[in-house]
């Protein structure tokens, strides 16, 4: 709590996507152009296969996120980035995984997140 994230980015599996807030309600949140260009940049980079981007809320809702939490106490932009359609995916496609993402992850950190 002493510190304050901008720009976030947490790796999960389960799709092939990059999402943002909100996830709990339809409304958009006042920061939705730049979440949106945020991922149409992550988009353009990445050679993961059918990857697509999205608001959370637009996919499917869920309370409890910790995007939300950071974004809607803290101030922060958390993303979410799905890196498989597989749950669970074998460990060895982690290399893979890595070389389809290493672009739009490294360009996503050079990026100045903006507080929400």
């Amino acid at each position: 709590m002493d510190r304050s994230y901008q720009h976030n980015l947490s790796v999960h599996s389960g799709a092939a996507n990059f999402g943002w807030v909100w996830n709990y309600q339809s409304e958009l949140s006042p920061d939705e152009d730049w979440f949106r260009e945020v991922g149409e940049r992550y988009l353009a980079t990445t050679t993961a296969p059918d990857f697509w981007i999205t608001n959370g809320a637009q996919w499917y809702m869920v309370n409890g996120e910790s995007t939300d939490w950071l974004y809607g106490v803290r101030g922060g932009h958390d993303y979410t980035l799905e890196v498989s359609v597989d749950k669970a995916p074998a460990t060895s496609l982690i290399p893979e995984f890595v070389a389809q993402h290493i672009e739009s992850v490294l360009s996503f950190y050079q990026t100045s997140g903006i507080r929400g």
